[in-house]
């Protein structure tokens, strides 16, 4: 039955008062030949909005990848593809299909460019991105406090307080006078961040305070988040307190307890800061992958750990040796062979579960993400890395979970997993030049402290 008007304004309307599943289920069975050309923009936004965007990129696929080299796919319909990879999480190709995309024809597209650049933490890249999505918009638009929210995020996170604050106040006075509460309590909580960072703890507390009256109404993982800073603030008074340790200890298995993965993480650095304890530190520092967070951990450590270049889990007589995909000195995954780039993307993060783009953006960095076949490829290839896992008698649990893969590497026995320093797989390297510097001329060295990688590296990705 071809879609109408009508139709697609009663399914709009389903997706405004949050009633996804009956928005997922007109859109399930719903061919690309029943949905006017007209309509089709609409159809893949609201599926991306609904968590659908699978749906979405199969809607558009032939009209933005699969056309005739004479045909160039509409601005606006690349931009909505590129969206709905950021949301099944291929942000490297995202973000080259959007660095293709005229601003002047869809602007959106720069904010998608800071979105996919926030989701991989790079958020000094996502700054100028949002800035200028923002000058766009009417200031007086639900979208320009929405840019804002995100844009005085990024300016928090990369410690440019002051503009920060002018940004925040802004979003409190009009959340308040507009009765936007949810962002009224994102902007106490973001501007509590600013003081605590300032060394202004009475103040940070109050508006946490704020915060929490403001999202009383909110999900719990909202007020999760604000108890995570009041331990933080509690610890940075009294790095010694019992209370405030405590108080750290019952976020963390609440975060746990609902994959709330970056508020786990964000634990264990401040517990790890507050105790001074290199092992937690190390632990944490090899098991993240975002390059951000590690050089504020390095900025902040203070003495605590000296990085080495090579870093050593568990115990055993086995090695595992992640670089070189040996075991004991027996070669069991291939370097640079599609099983060992698994392994590696598996290994990049102890916290959060790898989803199936990611790690099909990894494993197949020179290839597109195909949201029926590419999943496919992957859970074949887990398959396989299981079963040699277990041959070489490696008691290494490979988890399968809602949002994707995850290693048990909370307790290991047996064996010792040896880890390098910098072990990135496939950074799109051009893809980071283009998002970092754009067209400004920039030095190996620029490039080297983005990235994180060896001069030997970068050189080898330059000549392929």
């Amino acid at each position: 039955m071809t879609l109408n008007s009508m139709r697609m304004e009663e399914i709009e309307l389903a997706q405004r008062q949050g009633n996804s599943l009956f928005v997922r289920d007109s859109l399930r069975n719903l061919s690309r030949n029943e949905i006017p050309e007209s309509l089709l923009l609409r159809v893949c936004q609201v599926a991306r909005r609904v968590d659908y965007a699978s749906k979405a990129l199969l809607l558009l696929r032939d009209r933005v990848l699969d056309l005739p080299a004479t045909r160039r796919p509409d601005p606006n319909e690349l931009c909505e593809y590129a969206a709905c990879l950021i949301k099944v999480g291929a942000y490297a190709e995202a973000l080259r299909l959007l660095q293709t995309v005229s601003l002047e024809k869809a602007p959106e597209a720069a904010k998608f460019m800071g979105f996919a650049s926030i989701h991989q933490w790079d958020y000094t890249a996502a700054i100028p991105f949002l800035k200028r999505y923002i000058d766009g918009l009417d200031p007086k638009s639900y979208e320009h406090l929405i840019g804002s929210m995100n844009l005085a995020a990024s300016l928090v996170e990369t410690e440019r307080l002051e503009e920060a604050k002018e940004v925040l106040g802004v979003i409190r006075e009009r959340a308040e006078r507009e009765g936007h509460q949810l962002l009224l309590g994102n902007s106490h909580e973001l501007t509590a961040q600013v003081h605590l960072q300032l060394g202004e703890y009475d103040a940070a507390e109050g508006f946490l305070e704020l915060s929490m009256d403001a999202l009383k109404s909110a999900p719990s993982r909202y007020r999760l988040y604000i108890e995570k800073w009041q331990a933080v603030v509690a610890l940075s008074r009294n790095s010694k307190g019992e209370a405030a340790l405590e108080a750290l200890h019952s976020v963390r298995e609440r975060a746990l307890a609902s994959n709330e993965w970056e508020v786990l993480r964000d634990c264990d650095f401040h517990e790890s800061l507050a105790r001074r304890d290199p092992e937690m530190f190390l632990r944490l520092y090899f098991g993240t992958p975002h390059a951000q967070y590690r050089t504020v951990m390095l900025r902040k450590n203070s003495g605590i750990a000296e990085i080495p270049e090579l870093y050593i889990m568990g115990r055993g007589e086995t090695l595992f040796d992640l670089a070189t995909g040996q075991v004991s000195n027996e070669v069991v995954l291939k370097p640079e062979q599609a099983l060992h780039r698994l392994a590696t993307a598996l290994l990049q993060d102890f916290y959060a579960p790898a989803g199936v783009a990611q790690l099909f953006a990894k494993v197949f960095s020179d290839e597109q993400f195909h949201p029926e076949s590419s999943p496919h490829r992957i859970q074949e290839l887990m398959r396989r890395l299981r079963s040699k896992l277990k041959e070489a008698g490696l008691p290494l649990e490979v988890e399968s979970l809602e949002r994707g893969y995850k290693v048990r590497l909370e307790q290991i026995h047996g064996f010792r997993l040896q880890l390098a320093a910098t072990r990135e797989v496939q950074t799109d390297l051009l893809s980071v030049v283009r998002s970092r510097f754009g067209p400004t001329p920039f030095k190996l060295l620029d490039l080297m402290e983005h990235v994180k990688l060896p001069h030997t590296t970068i050189y080898r990705q330059i000549k392929e």
